[in-house]
């Protein structure tokens, strides 16, 4: 990307200044820093300099990321000391981490490129090694020393590209269980290269060639710089000329220096107090999930796709345009809102990644810089639509403006004591790629194409990722197989579908009256309620099928409320204690036991307890006025109430 000197130079400027500058829906905008009165004159020349800076911009994120600022230059660090050790980036640091306490598989990067017709495999391997000799991050290694983390650059003469043929490969079958093999290979951080090769001869004319890179050395961003290197190079020396790259101005490891020294001491503080205001006490969401949360969190993906239909699509950036937001912001208080409609939670906290290259000198280098926002907003008071979505947008824009602190250091900042089983701070995301995309391509008459092979890693619990296409938005959405069914994750999506539906026909609805269940759902689930195909075996009782559950499925999950999960197996042990302590005050068959208590677990282990000892269940409403109550258990004979709090018996004044 060519940029005039005029143009950056004055971004920096504005930016000294406390002025954030970006471009949305065609029009620059300025985000004036806390405390901070703007230049008159640097105001004056963004203004002159608009269109040019509009198309500067523009050049850059999108969506999510419109409030693209242009940060301070890094300069390459001074590497004359050669005892001196390069630090980890905060996002490096905290990969180092999590791959010591267990493996970081689900961090790996992998890439499949079919290879259509005469491929020089000497040329191809050659090429790929001029690419770790390019990119330093793909040759480097973690050390650690009294357990503190460096990085330590290694040559790149040792790298050397796997190759495997054979007729098996011809069986498709085989050759994407081949892939997903090396895909699947472990790094070991302090002694691998952080980049592999391995092309696969699948006939004479067919081949594969499998690429997997470490999370710690890349990110979805250098996949597309990769392979158009890649490209470049392999046709430079095809052609006997050298290749039109330019060099690079800084590695991956002046980056990390300059991190470190720009977010330090009373810098870092002052901005992750910031974050703190809005993060401290964010809630944990809780979807409804089809199994209990392992103890230790699982990378087990798989993935399903929405599409949105042009139509809708169209009319949602309609709406973007006259609400004067962007499509990302639209789309994400929708999410927000479907969250909110599944669990009844009013703090919802998405997640949202940034690709975090705001320097130009940044942009063509492979590393891993993108981090994840935090974008929080309360749902409280029943808002409409269009309120909803200018507090998003506002809140929005207050976190892009903070972009640069990684959420590492926000997670040990609000979070020092994390679950193992979770992800802090928030447990879903949502994402619209800006990612430069890898479309087939050709080079002289060899072509390239992704191959899917299937292979996913659920890092959260949920992901939407959508794609902005000609024909419409496409959504992968990435789940955890160890929390949700299939089929539970495409009813999400066919919710969320009708709730954009119902946002485009009336944006000022309130949000608990947009509609999320289509009207054929509708239908068909009051077809299935009313259907004689339900079998109800009626010589078994409540507490018989349910014994049957406790047997058939034990570790699934039965209840869920207020962030707490019993499976069938510990609602069973909960009730028993319960049941036993009734009869041990004499309950007997046919005796009625009322039951106060508020609407929760305690109310279903209490219902269950009475039914196992064969007693009346009665229910008692606590809207209802003591008098009321005292009236129901005389006309109901009551033997025996059952309160589960203390002081709902003194409230009511019960025996």
């Amino acid at each position: 990307m060519e940029v005039k000197t005029n143009v950056v130079s004055l971004l920096r400027k504005a930016l000294e200044n406390g002025l954030s500058v970006f471009q949305e829906e065609q029009k620059l905008k300025i985000k004036v820093a806390q405390g901070i009165v703007p230049d008159p004159e640097i105001i004056g020349l963004l203004k002159a300099n608009k269109e040019e800076i509009i198309a500067f911009l523009k050049d850059g994120m999108g969506g999510a990321e419109d409030m693209k600022t242009f940060g301070e230059p890094i300069l390459p660090m001074d590497r004359s000391n050669p005892d001196q050790r390069i630090p980890l980036s905060f996002s490096q640091e905290q990969l180092w981490f999590i791959d010591q306490l267990g493996g970081s598989m689900q961090y790996h990067q992998p890439l499949a490129l079919r290879i259509k017709n005469r491929l020089d495999k000497q040329i191809l391997e050659e090429s790929l090694l001029a690419l770790v000799d390019r990119h330093e991050t793909l040759r480097t290694v973690v050390k650690s020393e009294d357990g503190r983390p460096y990085q330590e650059i290694m040559p790149s003469e040792g790298w050397t590209m796997a190759y495997s043929e054979g007729d098996a490969f011809r069986d498709e079958q085989y050759l994407v269980e081949f892939i997903e093999s090396v895909f699947n290979k472990p790094f070991g951080l302090g002694r691998d290269y952080m980049f592999r090769a391995h092309l696969i001869r699948c006939g004479e004319d067919d081949n594969v060639l499998a690429l997997v890179m470490h999370h710690i050395a890349s990110d979805g961003w250098s996949k597309s710089i990769l392979v158009n290197d890649l490209i470049e190079i392999y046709a430079a020396r095809q052609e006997g000329r050298r290749p039109a790259l330019p060099p690079l101005k800084i590695n991956y490891a002046d980056f990390a220096f300059w991190q470190r020294n720009r977010l330090s001491g009373d810098v870092l503080e002052s901005k992750l107090g910031w974050w703190e205001s809005q993060l401290k006490g964010v809630e944990t969401i809780r979807l409804p999930y089809d199994f209990q949360r392992p103890a230790t969190h699982s990378a087990r993906g798989a993935v399903t796709q929405l599409r949105i239909e042009k139509d809708l699509a169209d009319d949602l950036k309609a709406l973007s345009i006259e609400q004067e937001t962007t499509l990302f912001m639209t789309l994400l208080t929708a999410f927000n809102t479907l969250l909110h409609r599944l669990t009844g939670q009013e703090d919802i906290c998405v997640g949202t990644p940034l690709a975090n290259r705001n320097q130009e000198e940044l942009e063509p280098i492979v590393g891993f810089f993108v981090n994840s926002l935090a974008l929080r907003n309360n749902l409280g008071g029943d808002p409409r639509f269009s309120e909803l979505l200018q507090k998003v947008k506002s809140a929005a824009l207050s976190a892009f403006a903070n972009q640069e602190v990684p959420l590492e250091q926000i997670v040990r900042k609000i979070e020092p004591e994390r679950s193992l089983n979770r992800n802090p701070v928030f447990q879903v995301m949502f994402v619209i790629q800006n990612i430069p995309e890898i479309p087939d391509l050709e080079l002289g008459d060899l072509s390239l194409s992704p191959v899917r092979t299937g292979h996913e890693y659920s890092k959260f619990d949920l992901v939407f990722s959508a794609n902005d296409s000609p024909m419409g938005l496409f959504f992968d959405i990435v789940y955890c197989r160890d929390l949700f069914l299939e089929e539970t994750v495409k009813r999400m999506a066919g919710n969320f579908r009708q709730l954009l539906r119902s946002v485009v026909s009336d944006p000022d609805q309130r949000i608990s009256n947009l509609s999320i269940i289509s009207d054929e759902e509708k239908v068909a689930t009051f077809r299935k309620s009313i259907g004689t195909e339900t079998f109800y075996p009626a010589d078994k009782t409540l507490i018989d099928l349910f014994y049957h559950q406790v047997d058939e499925n034990p570790d699934k999950i039965a209840l869920v409320f207020d962030g707490k999960v019993l499976t069938y197996s510990d609602l069973d042990q909960q009730s028993n204690r319960l049941a036993n302590c009734l009869l041990t005050k004499g309950v007997k068959p046919q005796d009625r036991v009322g039951l106060l208590s508020t609407r929760g677990i305690e109310m279903i282990t209490g219902i269950l307890a009475i039914l196992k000892c064969r007693g009346v269940y009665v229910p008692l409403n606590l809207e209802y006025p003591a008098s009321r109550l005292a009236f129901m258990l005389q006309d109901a004979a009551a033997d025996l109430v059952v309160a589960s709090d203390t002081a709902l018996v003194e409230k009511f004044d019960l025996p």
